[in-house]
């Protein structure tokens, strides 16, 4: 559902898009970032929405330990992915 109101937002193709996240509004965003990942390849709306993020900020998220930076998803949308 949230995914599905973000695609619908043209506004959102006119600019980056930044998340600041709070607590569970944190665990929102990241599902459905991960679910626009999980869609892209059958719907080019989803894979232009993770191009338009270009930053995502947590606070007070409870994020698992497996998926903190660097090596997760999250931190390629949010960073541009490992600087080398």
């Amino acid at each position: 559902m949230v995914l599905e109101r973000l695609l619908g937002e043209t506004e959102l193709t006119t600019a980056p898009v930044t998340f600041v996240c709070h607590s569970l509004g944190g665990l929102v965003v990241k599902k459905v970032l991960r679910a626009a990942n999980d869609q892209q390849a059958h719907r080019p709306e989803a894979g232009m929405l993770l191009d338009w993020v270009k930053a995502v900020m947590f606070t007070a998220t409870h994020i698992p330990v497996r998926s903190k930076p660097p090596g997760s998803i999250v931190y390629a949308w949010w960073s541009g992915g490992p600087k080398t």
